[in-house]
């Protein structure tokens, strides 16, 4: 296995002060479900009087570069910025190569031989030594070579003088000072970090009856950042905030995650209003890692009234069919209100619906759905399937085209195969004319400009049967 040593002289004294995470650090960490997330971090720090700098490693590598802050608060006033860098030109072996392109270096190979001189070129498949020295084994003797070239592939050690300079081994901000009180000082970073998101996941239980429900949510936190942020306090915002987005490179992120699920008591998420959105805070720390997908439970809601909804309408409505068969859709219908164990404003996600099997007490998945963010006491629907024993069936009777008006004439019926009768809602969208009259001897509900709701109680095991027409005027 190839190695590459490197002497680093006297490294350490480089840096008058660094910051690394300790036990005096505190993290806060926020989290928009917009992919990015707000870090501040405060730390105490010994500053001399005068000019003084800082190195900071700890950062993320997907900073927004123009979004950090740094400020003390020991001494606001008295502690100015002079300078703020970020470093980001990380080592690798490529890149010590190219540093060191008509210099020195020193390289052991698989055989035993070695060589020093200079770097003339190198690539992936092999490296060009010029003015080189070649060594056979410890003991002997070094002989002149005025070009070795030399294979990769069999380089086990590589040794550079030392490490060239601006190459970091991880991205690093630094601050140049101006500091008026000398000391330690409490001190503040604050910075915009992309490729970290949260949403949540319900998990809805159904009753026997289908009735009602036991509904659980759970924060879920997708760090992508390149950092960890240990015993963090931890918000989430939910709410769509606005940011002026730049073109970038798409980055490939398809990693595979690992979940931590805290096997302790679960932590309380407090929700509240904040400016135009909503903050979930989670009340203990929580240490969320790179490359990690972590659950926090943040609301739990038994017996939650719902009911079932059936749905047919036509899958084009503008492109009608003579005749055609119609699968009816199975929703649920809940209300996010405080008697319903609910009340808080519910994060957009994912709902998935589960169902007990009485045989044998098993769960058995029934469908998924999501939903935006929905404020309390508004009313949710989830579409969960298509019911297997509700056929519909939707035809055309008549259809007229005039220099004045179109008029066509629908027959819909749905049959109910199932053991218990059921109520079907018909949604019948018009779309050849903003004017419209509708003929029908079947009660309906006008739901919006160009919609009608038609409601069928069907009998077990019958059919239940709408006729209409409608009439668009054309425009003179």
């Amino acid at each position: 296995m190839k190695r590459i040593s490197i002497l680093w002289i006297a490294l350490i004294c480089l840096v008058p002060a660094a910051w690394s995470q300790g036990s005096d650090e505190e993290v806060a960490l926020t989290v928009y479900n917009q992919d990015f997330g707000f870090v501040r971090l405060v730390k105490d720090l010994n500053l001399t009087r005068g000019v003084s700098s800082i190195d900071f490693s700890d950062v993320a590598a997907t900073i927004d570069r123009t979004s950090v802050h740094f400020r003390s608060l020991t001494d606001p006033e008295g502690t100015i910025i002079l300078e703020q860098n970020y470093e980001y030109d990380l080592m690798s072996s490529q890149k010590l190569y190219q540093k060191y392109l008509g210099k020195e270096i020193a390289l052991d190979t698989e055989s035993g031989v070695s060589y020093s001189g200079t770097l003339g070129s190198f690539d992936s498949g092999q490296l060009a030594l010029i003015d080189a020295r070649r060594r056979s084994g410890e003991e002997g003797a070094s002989e002149p070579v005025p070009v070795a070239i030399v294979r990769q592939d069999q380089v086990v050690d590589v040794r550079f003088p030392e490490l060239p300079e601006g190459l970091i081994t991880t991205p690093t901000l630094q601050w140049l000072l101006q500091v008026a009180k000398g000391g330690t000082h409490r001190a503040e970073v604050s910075y915009l970090a992309n490729g970290i998101n949260w949403h949540a996941d319900y998990t809805a239980v159904l009753e026997a009856d289908e009735k009602a429900m036991d509904l659980t949510g759970w924060i879920t936190v997708d760090n992508r950042t390149g950092a960890t942020y240990k015993n963090a306090k931890l918000k989430l915002l939910a709410g769509d905030v606005h940011r002026v987005e730049e073109r970038r490179p798409t980055r490939r992120m398809m990693e595979k995650m690992t979940m931590d699920m805290a096997a302790a008591a679960r932590p309380a998420v407090e929700e509240k209003e904040f400016f135009e959105y909503h903050l979930y805070t989670v009340t203990r720390p929580a240490t969320v890692k790179d490359r990690q997908t972590k659950q926090i439970e943040f609301t739990k809601a038994p017996r939650v009234p719902v009911r079932k909804w059936f749905v047919l309408e036509a899958e084009n409505p503008w492109n009608p069919q003579p005749k055609e068969k119609l699968k009816v859709d199975v929703k649920l219908i809940f209300t996010n209100e405080e008697k319903a164990g609910l009340g808080i404003a519910l994060p957009k996600g994912k709902v998935r619906v589960f169902k007990r099997d009485a045989a044998d007490g098993s769960l058995e998945f029934v469908g998924e759905d999501q939903i935006d963010h929905t404020p309390k006491d508004e009313k949710l629907k989830l579409q969960l399937g298509k019911a297997f024993d509700i056929v519909g069936e939707r035809r055309q009777t008549d259809f007229e085209d005039s220099n004045w008006y179109y008029r066509e004439s629908y027959h819909i019926n749905v049959r109910n195969h199932k053991k218990e009768p059921v109520k079907v809602s018909v949604l019948e969208r018009f779309y050849r004319w903003n004017e419209w009259k509708l003929t029908t001897a079947q009660p309906y509900k006008k739901i919006d400009s160009r919609t009608v709701e038609f409601v069928l109680d069907v009998p077990s095991d019958a059919t239940g049967e709408i006729d209409y027409t409608v009439r668009y005027e054309k425009r003179r």
